[in-house]
């Protein structure tokens, strides 16, 4: 069947070889759509608000606030102890402990961030490196197919 007209999924060479392969591509597009267009979306949402609304983040913020809160009253409970609360020793030991809670949310934030827009390259290019893994795998029997058809057509049964 040399020539001829090719309907929807039907691809233009006689080899078997290349049409599995287009077939796999077209599996692994389809299968791996979901989790292309959750990471897409979710760099996304990195950039235009850096992640506030993605609930990973915003979840891991708060819980960096809520542990600064509890480690505030300690501190609070530890300079009423001690006597220091409301003298300027006691205010500047208030203030640091409040300093490095806020720094540290926006630390785990921060790092949330890289690590998503860290991942979606790799995960694109691992994709691209497997298809292409396959693709140069397959050459060599699309084109011993073609030799095998070559000498079919020669009458030498493809040897």
């Amino acid at each position: 069947m040399a020539g001829g007209s090719f309907g929807a999924g039907q691809s233009s060479t006689q080899s078997p070889a290349a049409n599995s392969l287009m077939k796999w591509a077209e599996e692994l597009m389809t299968g791996s759509s979901g989790v292309r267009t959750g990471l897409l979306d979710a760099m996304q949402e990195v950039l235009l608000t850096g992640g506030s609304r993605l609930p990973i983040i915003s979840g891991a913020v708060e819980q960096s606030r809520r542990s600064s809160s509890r480690a505030l009253e300690e501190t609070d409970r530890n300079l009423a102890t001690s006597g220091l609360a409301g003298t300027p020793h006691g205010e500047e030991i208030r203030a640091n402990q409040m300093q490095e809670g806020e720094q540290a949310g926006t630390k785990i934030q921060e790092q949330l961030m890289q690590s998503i827009l860290a991942m979606v390259p790799g995960f694109i290019g691992g994709q691209d490196q497997t298809a292409m893994g396959g693709f140069a795998g397959a050459i060599p029997g699309m084109n011993k197919t073609k030799e095998q058809a070559k000498g079919m057509s020669m009458g030498t049964g493809g040897k």
